[in-house]
């Protein structure tokens, strides 16, 4: 059942920046972001199966969101290995492929105090999309401004970001090497069907990711970039067990 999108001026915004302009503000071109970045680059892929089959990811992020401990902690991975993972990201240009049509994922990354936050979506669902401030405060309908104020976090601070209208494995390949983190949630061998596909993409992921960054997996599978190692954990949110793993550079 589809959920009904709110109507704007009545969501609650307790806990974020007074007025979503703050955030609306640091909405930069991706060149400024991420310097000598290439303007475009190919993809050998067939994408029909992408088409016709691509979900929003924005549900598995709210997971995320809801499944963070009480205690806001990016040192115990033990006790709090999805704040250990999002502890990787401070500081970091995050990359989030397949970020949907909702770009929840920015809100953690935030929180993560990120340098900045990069979606990367297909060209056809970004053409779907609401604007952006319909998109924050849509991601936001849930009350998840409260929920992030319950963990500690009593104002998120807005990052730079940008939006781009491109497919997961041509963004890669725009890349220098080593200049970015990288982000996924929800994208699994259902999505990117191909195994050479999925190959190409970890294979890029191996060379974009910074000597201090890493690859965070939430509710992501069938990407395992070489010359990296992983910590696999199981997060419980809303009863259900939701894998999650880190890669870094070995």
């Amino acid at each position: 059942m589809e959920t009904a999108r709110p109507e704007i001026g009545s969501i609650k915004k307790e806990g974020f920046p007074e007025s979503f302009q703050e955030v609306l503000d640091q909405k930069q071109e991706v060149e400024k972001i991420i310097p000598n970045i290439k303007d475009k680059a190919p993809t050998e892929f067939d994408d029909k199966r992408l088409r016709n089959e691509r979900t929003q990811n924005h549900p598995k992020a709210l997971m995320m969101i809801k499944a963070l401990p009480e205690s806001w902690s990016t040192e115990d991975k033990e006790s709090n290995p999805l704040g250990y993972a999002l502890g990787q990201l401070k500081d970091q240009v995050v990359v989030d492929l397949g970020a949907g049509m909702v770009y929840s994922s920015y809100f953690p990354i935030a929180a993560a105090k990120a340098k900045a936050y990069v979606g990367v979506e297909l060209p056809w669902y970004l053409e779907k999309d609401m604007e952006w401030s319909e998109q924050f405060e849509a991601a936001n309908w849930d009350g998840t401004s409260q929920k992030f104020a319950k963990k500690g976090i009593d104002k998120l601070e807005p990052i730079p970001y940008s939006v781009v209208a491109d497919h997961m494995l041509s963004f890669l390949r725009r890349l220098p090497d080593k200049s970015v983190s990288v982000f996924m949630s929800g994208i699994d061998h259902d999505i990117v069907s191909n195994p050479k596909h999925r190959e190409a993409i970890a294979n890029e992921i191996s060379r974009v990711v910074s000597d201090d960054g890493a690859l965070v997996q939430w509710a992501a599978w069938g990407f395992d970039p070489e010359g990296m190692s992983s910590e696999e954990f199981l997060v419980n949110s809303e009863g259900k067990q939701v894998g999650l793993r880190v890669f870094k550079r070995e």
